[in-house]
């Protein structure tokens, strides 16, 4: 049906059928937005303190709306449109968006939101359907794009099966005993973690291992809702197969860049991989921004950027956060999504399928290669290998450390019992002192370069076995009886284990600082 149109400057797209809401009196609750501004591809209010209702009538709509104030007179909002003025509705949510002529020649966009999705359906259904030719082509575009990436890929199953088998390690390590919901490192190692000492010894394959192996809830928590919200729109772009090999490929490099900037460091997690799938998205939107939608466009670009840079600041403004392996993902995943990328419409394409997968392919032998030489050949000289040998003796001394605590505070509590003197005689000398004292040789024993940034390190923890040890074996020799305690020998433990304490911390914050 043709109907004449006011002309306000611009002409109307007629999509389906223009035809305003019956001549009936419809009636929903709203919040009415204000300060109406658009970023990101989209449109947002600065508030919605004003609630009303919409209502339909014989071809008109109405919005009314009050917001309250505690100083001042309210806020009122009551507006008249005819809905041949009303151009470009989107929903989304409970949210309705559109743009309607307020003067001649203008377009104003009004957004309010509804009680719930039913109702925002309800009040879309009564608006007009009419788009401005801009809008038309835009909503045209991003329904082709969609399309494609739905023919593209179907089925997105790759981002899913990565999210289980994370869980599943993750599972896996919890009922082995390593804690909850913080893992031990120790567990992380038999697990499979990217650690120097053992990886460079022949263990290769921690490489890939360490990708799905996660310390604490929080860290597999944040890398797999990441995962799940750009995966699978990554998965959609490049297609199963490539999106698996970006993933892949990106984790190794994400690893052997770990390697070779620290070495020393027991690292591990999927947030070297995301990153190379967050890089691999900034590449499409970089290559193919021309063709994609505008939303789209702005949407994926800024969610990606977003997550980058707040990751690498926080792991710049705290410890234990492996950013050489985010950057080495996020480098590698640009690079390769930029060879793998394909338009979503093919005559976009300027490049031979199988010439992109025989570029990618080479550059993923090279980048491999060049990242395992230098992970060899920087770890291969004599201090290299006492710096290995050092955090590899650190690893191992862990549990024997813990051992020796745990059998410590046994026996604290029968220091207080005269009864059980011989006994807790017995105990220092025949297991805490030897732990301790083993401990502590172990330690002696090892050797660091000169001018190591780990001495101070290594002189910390020497000197809290060493309180330990002498502690223990001065109770031994004491016989543990308060009634002929030697007041200078009791003094003398009390300082060695408080020393002791101040050791503890110390080895700790230097720990932390890796």
């Amino acid at each position: 049906m043709n109907r004449e149109e006011p002309n306000w400057g611009f002409d109307a797209v007629e999509v389906a059928s223009t035809a305003a809401a019956p001549p009936i009196t419809e009636r929903f609750q709203i919040a009415y937005g204000s300060g109406i501004r658009q970023g990101g591809g989209t449109w947002r209010a600065k508030s919605f303190k004003s609630h009303g209702a919409i209502l339909f009538a014989d071809g008109e709509v109405r919005i009314q709306a009050r917001a309250k104030r505690i100083f001042g007179a309210d806020v009122e909002t009551d507006m008249r449109l005819a809905t041949r003025d009303i151009y470009n509705v989107v929903v989304t949510a409970t949210l309705i968006r559109f743009d309607a002529v307020v003067q001649p020649g203008a377009l104003q966009t009004i957004l309010i939101r509804a009680s719930s999705r039913s109702d925002a359906r309800a009040i879309a259904s009564q608006l007009p359907v009419a788009m401005t030719p801009e809008f038309a082509a835009e909503s045209t575009r991003l329904d082709r794009f969609l399309d494609g990436m739905e023919s593209r890929t179907p089925h997105v199953w790759v981002t899913w099966v990565l999210v289980a088998l994370n869980v599943l390690v993750y599972v896996a390590m919890v009922s082995s005993g390593s804690g909850f919901p913080k893992t031990s490192g120790q567990t992380a190692l038999a697990f499979g973690s990217n650690f120097g000492p053992d990886t460079l010894n022949g263990e290769w394959w921690r490489l890939f291992a360490a990708m799905f192996i996660h310390f604490n809830l929080v860290h597999i928590t944040f890398n797999m809702i990441v995962l799940v919200q750009m995966g699978r729109i990554a998965e959609r772009l490049f297609g199963n197969a490539r999106f698996a090999a970006l993933y892949f490929f990106t984790g190794l490099t994400a690893s052997l860049t770990s390697l070779c900037w620290h070495p020393l460091l027991n690292s591990a997690g999927a947030s070297g991989a995301i990153f190379g799938v967050l890089g691999a998205l900034l590449a499409y939107v970089s290559r193919y921004r021309s063709s994609m939608p505008r939303t789209i466009q702005a949407q994926r670009f800024r969610s990606a950027a977003f997550i980058v840079v707040y990751s690498l600041f926080n792991g710049l403004t705290h410890q234990g956060i492996d950013n050489a392996a985010h950057l080495g993902g996020l480098v590698s995943g640009f690079l390769m999504g930029w060879l793998l990328a394909r338009p979503i419409d093919p005559v976009e394409s300027r490049l031979d399928p199988r010439d992109a997968v025989l570029l990618s392919t080479s550059l993923a032998a090279f980048v491999i290669a060049a990242l395992f030489f230098q992970a060899v050949r920087s770890n291969s000289t004599p201090d290299a290998r006492q710096e290995l040998a050092f955090a590899a003796f650190e690893q191992q001394e862990a549990v024997a450390e813990q051992k020796a605590i745990k059998d410590t505070g046994a026996m604290l509590p029968m220091i207080h019992d005269p009864n059980q003197r011989a006994a807790i005689v017995a105990k220092i000398r025949t297991t805490v002192w030897p732990e301790w004292n083993a401990l502590y040789e172990g330690l002696n024993n090892t050797v660091l370069p000169q001018g190591s940034r780990r001495a101070p390190l290594r002189a910390a923890q020497l000197r809290y076995y060493d309180d330990l040890r002498q502690a223990s074996l001065d109770l031994a020799d004491e016989g543990i009886s308060r009634e002929d305690t030697n007041p200078v020998v009791n003094q003398k433990v009390k300082a060695l284990l408080a020393d002791a304490k101040v050791q503890r911390a110390m080895v700790a914050k230097l720990a932390a600082r890796g």
